[in-house]
């Protein structure tokens, strides 16, 4: 049998879904031809040919416009995903994208470690130099013919809160000196509103782009945040403005 609190964490969840649903918040574009799905990096290969409606093609790269086409070619409506907070973003970070190196936009404990998702792939404070960036990738989804974009995971770490770039976005947010999360609990509740402020800036930012580079060609385009749940990211200690997604205008679900 379910715990009293299992339960009354049950109950609070559902509550708020409704409360959203009542309120009209929650967009919902999805076609009616789009009702399965499943997440692939790799070009088609009949070994993952499951039949499904949609293929959501992994990875922006030069490769995407391939792999987008051979899934199209076999019948599936094509979406593309990447990372909001974390990727395959090198080029950014060692400076090949602008010219100027961002390492100091990498996520950062106290003790000045970076916060890593894998070797040599930081979680990003979304600036927004960063946030153009993503943007730029956005375009290419949709300039390779995808019909959605699927942001995963805007996530900022409880932890995190010490770059040089988040003291300058805190200066900028709310003119003041930044102060280190861990020195009061109003510190950390600062940050974390930051944190939290940040990422929905940027989703609807590169939303924002995304759709009216396809309307720019003639097509609607339909803009996805795949995340955690409010209760996995209180559990493991990250910030993400996801209880707010469904208000924006320029996010689809």
């Amino acid at each position: 049998m379910p715990s009293a609190i299992s339960r009354i964490i049950a109950a609070m969840v559902l509550a708020a879904l409704a409360s959203a649903v009542g309120a009209g918040d929650v967009n919902v574009a999805a076609s009616p031809d789009e009702r399965t799905c499943f997440q692939i990096g790799s070009p088609y290969g009949p070994q993952v040919d499951i039949r499904s409606d949609v293929a959501i093609v992994y990875g922006i790269d030069d490769s995407l416009p391939a792999r987008l086409a051979r899934w199209r070619e076999r019948g599936y409506r094509v979406h593309v995903m990447t990372g909001a907070a974390w990727g395959a973003y090198q080029d950014y970070v060692e400076g090949r994208i602008d010219g100027r190196e961002h390492h100091e936009d990498g996520q950062t404990r106290r003790d000045g470690e970076k916060i890593v998702h894998s070797p040599g792939v930081y979680y990003m404070v979304p600036t927004p130099a960063y946030t153009a960036f993503l943007g730029q990738r956005a375009q290419r989804a949709v300039e390779a013919g995808a019909l959605a974009l699927h942001l995963e995971e805007p996530e900022f770490w409880a932890a995190a809160g010490y770059s040089p770039s988040f003291q300058r976005e805190w200066r900028d947010y709310y003119g003041t000196p930044w102060q280190p999360p861990h020195s009061s609990p109003a510190a950390q509740y600062l940050a974390s509103k930051l944190k939290y402020f940040l990422y929905r800036r940027c989703l609807d930012e590169v939303f924002r782009h995304a759709k009216a580079e396809a309307r720019r060609r003639g097509r609607e385009f339909a803009c996805y945040v795949p995340t955690h749940s409010m209760i996995s990211y209180a559990h493991i200690g990250i910030v993400s403005p996801e209880s707010s997604l469904a208000a924006l205008a320029s996010c689809d679900g």
